[in-house]
């Protein structure tokens, strides 16, 4: 049981180091991680639309009310995965427009 709670608190380490790094490169203007957490965002979106849609579920619709939670789940995460995805489409879309207009007014100055 011990070696499992070493695991755990290894493991523990390792996922919170990561987010870090991962949160520090989403932060630096013009990162190529934005464009890639975008397109992820909106293929888990799309995923989950035509999972809502399907007739195949997780949890049965048969079962009262779980099954109706689980589809009401899986559509507010597509919605918000749909959302991020664009915020995080266009937030990295303005960063490179205004890249490159800095470029272009330095070569106005010179």
């Amino acid at each position: 049981m011990e070696s499992f709670w070493e695991f755990a608190k290894i493991t523990l380490i390792v996922g919170a180091a990561l987010t870090v790094i991962v949160l520090i490169l989403l932060a630096l203007p013009g990162s190529r991680l934005r464009k890639t957490f975008a397109t992820l965002f909106f293929a888990i979106a799309g995923v989950l639309g035509i999972y809502v849609v399907s007739p195949i579920d997780f949890i049965p619709d048969i079962i009262p009310l779980l099954g109706q939670l689980d589809d009401a789940l899986a559509t507010v995460l597509a919605i918000v995965n749909g959302i991020a995805g664009i915020l995080l489409y266009l937030k990295g879309r303005s960063s490179t427009s205004e890249r490159d207009s800095s470029k272009t007014d330095l070569s106005v100055r010179r």
